[in-house]
């Protein structure tokens, strides 16, 4: 078996293709409190701030039974999508 190398190069490490930069990510309660903290994390300088903090993934409400419609769903899903965020709706 030969496995086709498509994102690196040979004797180059893949942490050299990135500029890093440092930052911090606080996470909090919908009440502002933080829950997490953490400084100094080393990521890739193209990462937003939303990837820095570690949000990957979000459940958005788009509908309730057949009577509602969440209005703020068409802007929550163009900022995840900008975020790169990956959304699941319910």
């Amino acid at each position: 078996m030969q496995i086709t190398r498509r994102f690196t190069k040979a004797g180059t490490s893949p942490f050299e293709q990135f500029q890093y930069t440092k930052r911090a990510s606080v996470l909090r309660n919908p009440d502002g409190k933080p829950i997490f903290n953490m400084e100094d994390i080393e990521v890739p300088k193209h990462w937003s701030q939303v990837a820095t903090a570690g949000y990957s993934f979000a459940f958005l409400k788009a509908t309730e039974g057949g009577w509602y419609i969440d209005p703020t769903y068409a802007a929550n899903r163009v900022g995840a999508n900008a975020n790169g965020i990956v959304i699941g709706a319910y």
